[in-house]
């Protein structure tokens, strides 16, 4: 808000240097307001306090003159009872002059007044001075009653007085009131102050955290441009490797046709795979192994009978015997030939054999015949070949052939 009222700057416009110039800016004009409104409120406070010494000064005025108006008003009391007293003392002498002013007509209207003429004179003499003292008696009485006039006057506006005073006391009840309100808006812009010198502080510190920024941020922008020219230098290097790799790849991928074609080409060739492999049986025999119908041998040394019995699968004929080849891998089979015994009595348990590629059915021995032929039709896989006598009887084989490519992986079967 603060730098909005300092002139609606928009500080995304301005470069890092003008925003800190700014911030500078706006924090020095908040100091120096906060500042002015300080030193205002100190001229106020000691106006409101030159006010209130005024009117004390002035109440202490009221106060003495309220004392002179009493003392006055005492005196005046005073000489009102010298007054009274004077009067009555006028009266007295008053009435002894009267009283001796009758005493001659009195005398002579009596016998031998005319001897006492001189003691008339005497009193009359005598009347003269107490007139005389009475005069001057009445003269200062009527001075006395001007300066008590006078005081009377005075006196009068003793009751101004007592408006005055009240005024006083009035107005410094309100100097005092406002004397705390200065104070307490002394204080308001103490804090204020205090607030802003902290909002100021805190504006240097942003200031000082933004150089630093702005120093983190161009340290960053330089590691930025390097990054670049390295990038950029990276990207040609790069692109040549790339380019390189590319001429590699095709390469490659010439080669690896290459390969592929010429293992394709030595895999599709069809060979003897059952040669030497391993063979197993459900009933062995206990003088007669199954390995020899994979040793290639398909002649003997000697005929007889003995010798010309190669396999069985158990000494007494039971159903169901089998025996079976492992290929150790999956195979593409294309033919398979079965070498019979040569005994005469040996050459019909052949039989019925079946002969099974895994689960696929290749074909069933029929009649008897020194060996037998079985083509595979179609593309059949397998890693076992079986051979399966339902009957019950003795299976005898010499030479078991199993013509096919291979190995091939489940998921690649190409031949």
């Amino acid at each position: 808000a603060a730098l909005g009222a300092s002139g609606d700057v928009d500080l995304t416009d301005l470069p890092l240097d003008g925003i800190l110039s700014t911030i500078l800016k706006v924090s020095y004009s908040l100091q120096m307001e906060a500042k002015s409104l300080v030193s205002e409120a100190e001229n106020i406070r000691s106006e409101a306090q030159a006010m209130r010494a005024e009117a004390t000064d002035s109440r202490q005025k009221a106060e003495v003159m309220k004392r002179d108006a009493e003392a006055i008003r005492d005196e005046v009391d005073k000489m009102l009872e010298d007054i009274r007293g004077l009067v009555e003392e006028g009266k007295n002498s008053m009435n002894q002059a009267f009283e001796v002013i009758s005493r001659p007509f009195t005398f002579f209207g009596q016998e031998g007044s005319g001897d006492r003429c001189s003691d008339v004179e005497d009193v009359i003499n005598a009347v003269k001075e107490d007139t005389s003292a009475s005069f001057t008696m009445l003269s200062s009485i009527s001075a006395r009653f001007e300066n008590i006039d006078r005081n009377i006057t005075e006196i009068r506006n003793l009751d101004e007085f007592e408006d005055i005073k009240n005024r006083l006391g009035s107005l410094e009840s309100a100097i005092t009131t406002l004397d705390e309100k200065v104070v307490g808006s002394s204080e308001e812009a103490q804090e204020k102050f205090a607030e802003m010198q902290t909002a100021s502080e805190n504006l240097i510190g942003m200031s000082a955290q933004l150089t630093e920024l702005g120093s983190t941020l161009q340290s960053i922008d330089e590691k930025v441009k390097d990054s670049n020219q390295k990038t950029s230098s990276l990207a040609v290097k790069l692109e040549e490797h790339v380019s390189l790799l590319g001429t590699q790849v095709e390469g490659s991928k010439v080669l690896m046709q290459t390969v592929k074609s010429r293992l394709q080409s030595w895999m599709s060739e069809i060979r003897i795979i059952s040669l030497f492999k391993m063979t197993e049986d459900s009933n062995p025999h206990q003088h007669y192994e199954t390995g020899v119908i994979t040793d290639g041998q398909v002649g003997f040394s000697d005929y007889r009978d003995y010798v010309m019995r190669v396999y069985s699968a158990r000494a007494s004929a039971s159903a169901d015997e089998k025996m079976w080849i492992k290929l150790g891998g999956l195979f593409r089979v294309h033919k398979i030939l079965v070498w019979n015994a040569r005994n005469p009595r040996e050459k019909p348990r052949f039989q019925g054999t079946r002969i099974l590629v895994d689960d696929t059915y290749i074909g069933t021995g029929v009649g008897v015949s020194d060996y037998y032929h079985f083509d595979v039709h179609g593309e059949v896989y397998g890693s076992h070949v079986i051979l399966h006598q339902p009957r019950p009887t003795d299976m005898n084989v010499i030479e078991v052939q199993v013509w096919g490519c291979g190995p091939f992986s489940p998921n690649d079967k190409f031949a």
